[in-house]
């Protein structure tokens, strides 16, 4: 089997890897690709090789690519979806201790998400999980951190009440 990768939602597949001489045709293989995950879609099919020639392609799965922009106090999710099987449902997950929250349930359609209210400075690092439509199938995005914001100025404060205390001490109140 010839493991073929596409960085992109378009262009030529590449050499990924290589199983060679497998035990039976029944036998499931997992091939870990090392590869940069960040910043693009990363696309698979798999060639079945006789001799020197790609007889059959399984199908094409697209891994889920999540990106993303801080905003005044709030996150904003987008990413590109799976492919490979029908989705029904995404989970939006943000980190929380060492594992993952569901803070969201979106459809299978969707490709942004807004998380707020969230305190500025804080960054907050989040995953997206789809699940197979009538499946029991779940695949996992790349995680993203993101760090909301706040360019809103507070207000500028009132002085209520100025008095003098003593010939030491003067006392301001806002």
């Amino acid at each position: 089997y010839e493991v073929l990768r596409r960085k992109g939602g378009s262009g030529q597949f590449q050499q990924a890897d290589q199983v060679v001489n497998p035990d039976t045709p029944d036998k499931r293989f997992t091939v870990l690709d090392t590869v940069n995950t960040r910043d693009t879609q990363l696309c698979y099919t798999i060639a079945t090789v006789r001799g020197c020639k790609k007889t059959a392609y399984s199908d094409t799965f697209c891994a889920t690519q999540l990106g993303g922009k801080p905003f005044n106090n709030a996150n904003q999710l987008t990413w590109q979806r799976f492919s490979g099987y029908a989705i029904d449902s995404q989970l939006v997950l943000r980190k929380a201790g060492s594992g993952y929250d569901t803070i969201a349930r979106l459809a299978g359609s969707d490709t942004t998400y807004t998380d707020k209210p969230l305190p500025c400075n804080l960054p907050e690092s989040y995953k997206i999980l789809s699940l197979e439509q009538g499946g029991e199938r779940t695949t996992l995005s790349d995680s993203i951190r993101l760090t909301p914001f706040d360019t809103l100025a507070p207000g500028a404060p009132k002085i209520q009440k100025l008095s003098i205390v003593s010939d030491t001490e003067a006392r301001l109140n806002w």
